[in-house]
């Protein structure tokens, strides 16, 4: 009878197979068709990634930004900055997710970062 209870404690969670990568994921604000270009800061805590991205029409919406060192509960923080002097900008924390539900990995951290 003890057999079958450990058997029944130890059995494995019923998972997926979806694989992730890390990412700060940053979302453009609508409304920037005139635009055809800006320069994007994505920030953690002690690293920074900048580039320049293409914001007009037909443009990405959603931008990942990958770091090799990322923790959870690690701050993140994106600027947007145009030509014209506007800025847009964002901050959120880094939160492990489970593709393939809980128990299961991979552990994968994300941050959505909406600009405003």
């Amino acid at each position: 009878m003890g057999l079958a209870f450990l058997a029944a404690c130890t059995a494995a969670p019923d998972c997926g197979n979806v694989h992730c990568i890390d990412a700060v994921v940053v979302h453009l604000p609508a409304g920037l068709d005139s635009v055809t270009s800006g320069e994007l800061l994505v920030c953690l805590e002690r690293d920074c990634k900048e580039r320049t991205i293409d914001v007009g029409s037909g443009a990405a919406r959603r931008l990942p930004a990958a770091f090799l060192l990322m923790e959870a509960g690690e701050e993140a923080k994106a600027v947007l900055t145009l030509p014209d002097g506007r800025t847009f900008t964002a901050s959120g924390v880094l939160r492990p997710d489970r593709p393939n539900g809980p128990g299961c990995d991979p552990v994968c951290l994300h941050a959505q970062l909406v600009l405003a």
